[in-house]
């Protein structure tokens, strides 16, 4: 079998040795490669070869235009790498044919060895790989070590993807927990700011009741004053009638200086009720009349009895001594009495 002679005629032959695949029972062609299964159509490598063979063309146009149909043949075969692997591709157009001839099944690992050296060759002199690179993997144009290399890339791509998600997820909750934290420190605030109210109220109403205690107290001071006097006026011994000094002890003077108000009105008022002779008004002036109208009697009476029974004993002695009753006095008045009527 001769070499190709032309681009079209390289890509010619290999179509029809893929077309040789769809004539087959089945349209796929399977791949059993160590653990490794998968599927590929032929239909795409036809694709892939239609797009290099247009990307060469394109390149070739922009060259200068050979009027020689044989250098235009070997440039050609030159830039799809025919001189590198001129041997390797004849004898693998010629395998392609002998198989398409005896319509024996092709392997996709074999065809893409038999377009990899083309595809190479051809990357290395337009130095554009997105066409390649747009290529879907499959089983024929992928290898085994670059299709677990993608499907760990895959599966990190995933991995990414579910981190970047629960990193969100993550961020909302902290968002959240900021928004009950927010909320519970603001109730917080609220309950407290309620009771700083309720507390500032009470102490106000206890400072009115404070006041108003103190303003009884006040008050009450003033009446305990104005009832106790002024202590520089009160009678002792020392501010005593110098004829009345030895009395003060022997009359026990002192004791009312303990008495309480209560029992102080009780004792003036119970002298008033005995003697029956004055109001309050001109009590003070009527005491001292009446101690000098006592004193006058006593000697009187005293003089009067002793010149009638001429003894020892005085009607004064029943005023002086607290144990004698005043019926026997009045006894011995009365008989003085009778004794002069």
């Amino acid at each position: 079998m001769t070499s190709p002679s032309t681009v079209d005629d390289v890509s010619q032959a290999m179509s029809e040795s893929f077309l040789h695949l769809s004539q087959n029972d089945t349209d796929e062609v399977s791949l059993t490669q160590d653990d490794f299964t998968n599927t590929y159509h032929t239909n795409d490598i036809s694709m892939y070869l239609k797009m290099a063979q247009s990307l060469d063309k394109k390149d070739k146009k922009d060259k200068k235009k050979e009027t020689d149909r044989s250098k235009l043949q070997r440039s050609s075969l030159d830039k799809i790498g025919f001189d590198k692997h001129s041997i390797e591709s004849e004898s693998t157009l010629e395998q392609v044919d002998k198989d398409a001839n005896a319509d024996v099944p092709v392997s996709g690992q074999e065809l893409f060895k038999m377009i990899k050296p083309y595809l190479e060759e051809w990357k290395e002199d337009s130095g554009d790989d997105s066409i390649l690179g747009s290529m879907e993997e499959s089983a024929i144009t992928t290898p085994p070590q670059l299709r677990e290399y993608n499907d760990i890339k895959l599966e990190l791509q995933k991995l990414k993807q579910q981190n970047e998600q629960l990193a969100k997820e993550n961020a909302f909750l902290k968002n959240d927990s900021s928004k009950y934290k927010y909320m519970m420190i603001k109730k917080d605030n609220d309950e407290l700011s309620n009771e700083n109210a309720y507390l500032n109220n009470q102490i106000k109403q206890l400072t009115k009741q404070q006041e108003y205690q103190r303003e009884k107290a006040n008050l009450e001071i003033e009446k305990l004053t104005k009832k106790i006097g002024n202590p520089t006026q009160m009678i002792n011994e020392s501010n005593l009638e110098p004829k009345f000094n030895h009395y003060y002890k022997k009359l026990q003077l002192y004791k009312l200086d303990h008495l309480s108000n209560v029992e102080l009105s009780n004792i003036i008022k119970n002298i008033m009720l005995s003697l029956l002779i004055t109001d309050f008004n001109n009590l003070p002036r009527m005491m001292s009349k009446l101690g000098k109208y006592i004193q006058i009697t006593n000697n009187f009476i005293d003089q009067l009895h002793h010149r009638v029974y001429n003894n020892n004993t005085n009607p004064s002695m029943y005023l002086r001594q607290m144990e004698l009753d005043l019926k026997d006095l009045q006894l011995c008045l009365n008989d003085l009495l009778n004794k002069y009527t």
